[in-house]
């Protein structure tokens, strides 16, 4: 939800023109700010409740560290940013535009992002330069300075009042400004005359300021209670809040309560077009054989569910096996229930939204079985080619990172195209030649000019078809070369263990590879066939 809101909201920030004004230019970088800040922990987060083994090296704890100082100083001062700007433009509105230039707004990012790396840079160092000699259980879900303090075995008194120094100066020099911003806007709100403008100009600041009281106050809170036992307990539960749930909430914030974001996010949804649904047209099918074909389908998708429920997770194999599991389901319940149903009832039209929301999802899904191919074969190269060093490398933790990346870029992956889509205007036919939403059929549909979306799809299936394609042949070269070299009765084994995930790989992206060649024209890029 962090990665979708954040990046929604850029993606409307940066696609229409309504927006291209200062306030909402710092928007989208807190948006991104948000995004990376987020980024820093969740994911490590994640693979350690599916990791038995949570450890981390000493330069990726430093790295973590130092990533977290510089994006949570950054939202500091761009929080602060945001405050100046509302300042200069609700008091000085005549001179607003000249002081606040797009050459300034620039500066002003470019200042926070200095200051950030610079205090990044200098806490980072004064915990480290420390001697670490005794325990090393970081009693936190990622390394933040007070825990890893506890584990010097030195004296960190220097150590301590440094901290406190930038801390305050990073946290207490940005209230103080968005504090002083404030006051002289509620003494202009004052003086005004009238009471639309009064409301007008306060709802402008509402979001920021809900924002504001979230963020400084779960941080305010952590530092200035008083310490007990059990206080590191405590602070691992209040810096959830302000890590994953309020770059979660920010988007939202200033989407539900902003008057100009909600109407253009609805309007950029429906497309500024007159078509608000589509119809499938899906398999010209005759009356007496819709029941034939409900009954062949309906089976093949229960088929597919029934069979993926069972899961073993005691080999690396397995594990890839049991995310393949919820994958199919997934991908085969985007497009098959939908089919079902046209052949039912008869009724083939799809909203607008829904249209949209079931392309990404396919878009989605597809990617991840493409990436998740690639990593199990990565796991019978070293299986095969590394058989002592196997149980080390693909341990319980990098099964989980590896399985997590493929889902984290599948994720990522449709989000660009699907924006792009979106945008474009339907004014003519509705009418959709598949079964389902796809890229090419929706691109054939538009009004405008699909070249740049075109291209945009096309390099983002080729990177994810490519990628995934290459990993697996350079592994499957590899296996069949050690195979090669190892005695006769080993053979039958080894060529036995990749049959199954051999006739998969050759299965998928033949299907793709047929569906680009002879299904899609040349008018629309290509698209997954399952």
């Amino acid at each position: 939800m962090t990665l979708m809101g954040n990046l929604g909201m850029m993606a409307l920030i940066q696609t229409d023109p309504h927006l291209h004004t200062p306030m909402y230019f710092f928007l989208s970088t807190l948006s991104f700010v948000d995004i990376c800040y987020s980024s820093v922990v969740t994911p490590r987060l994640l693979a350690d409740f599916l990791a038995t083994d949570k450890s981390i090296s000493y330069t990726g704890c430093m790295a973590q560290m130092a990533f977290f100082l510089l994006y949570g100083t950054a939202e500091c001062l761009l929080l602060a940013t945001m405050a100046y700007d509302r300042f200069l433009a609700i008091c000085h509105p005549l001179l607003y535009h000249t002081l606040m230039s797009r050459g300034m707004c620039i500066r002003l990012v470019a200042v926070a992002y200095i200051l950030s790396m610079a205090n990044s840079a200098v806490q980072t160092s004064n915990v480290f330069r420390l001697p670490f000699c005794g325990p090393n259980h970081i009693n936190h879900y990622f390394c933040d300075i007070p825990p890893l303090l506890q584990l010097v075995c030195t004296d960190t008194t220097m150590a301590k009042v440094i901290l406190y120094i930038f801390s305050a100066l990073a946290t207490m020099t940005t209230l103080t400004i968005i504090l002083v911003s404030y006051c002289y806007i509620l003494v202009t709100v004052g003086r005004m005359s009238s009471a639309e403008g009064c409301r007008k100009a306060l709802s402008t600041c509402a979001s920021h300021f809900t924002a504001i009281f979230l963020f400084y106050g779960t941080v305010l809170f952590m530092y200035i209670k008083p310490r007990a036992a059990d206080s590191m307990d405590q602070d691992k539960v209040i810096s959830v809040f302000y890590t994953i749930v309020i770059p979660m909430l920010n988007p939202l914030i200033y989407s539900l309560r902003n008057r100009e974001v909600t109407p253009l996010a609805n309007a950029s949804m429906e497309n500024r077009t007159s078509v608000t649904e589509f119809i499938l047209l899906g398999f010209p099918l005759q009356r007496e054989l819709r029941l034939l074909s409900i009954t062949i389908f309906l089976a093949i998708y229960l088929i597919t569910v029934l069979s993926q429920l069972e899961a073993d997770l005691r080999t690396p194999m397995y594990f890839f096996l049991s995310n393949f599991s919820p994958l199919e389901i997934c991908y085969t319940s985007v497009t098959v229930p939908w089919l079902l149903g046209d052949f039912q009832h008869g009724h083939r039209a799809i909203s607008f939204r829904a249209c949209i929301t079931q392309m990404y999802f396919f878009f989605f899904f597809g990617s991840t079985e493409f990436f998740l191919l690639a990593t199990t074969a990565y796991d019978l190269y070293l299986a095969i080619c590394h058989p002592l060093h196997y149980p080390m490398l693909m341990d319980g933790r990098a099964c989980a990172r590896l399985a997590l990346a493929s889902w984290v870029s599948g994720f990522l992956t449709p989000f660009l195209p699907t924006a792009f889509i979106s945008q474009l205007p339907v004014c003519g036919t509705n009418w959709i030649n598949p079964f389902f939403c796809d890229t090419g059929p929706l691109l054939r549909l538009s009004t405008g000019d699909t070249h740049m979306a075109s291209i945009l799809i096309f390099l983002v299936s080729a990177v994810v078809v490519l990628s995934s394609f290459l990993l697996t042949l350079t592994s499957y070269t590899l296996i069949v070369s050690t195979i090669c070299h190892i005695p006769s009765t080993g053979r039958h084994k080894a060529f036995s263990t990749c049959a199954s995930h051999l006739t998969v790989v050759t299965i998928f992206p033949t299907a793709r590879s047929y569906s680009c060649t002879f299904v899609q024209d040349l008018a629309g890029p290509p698209t997954w066939t399952k």
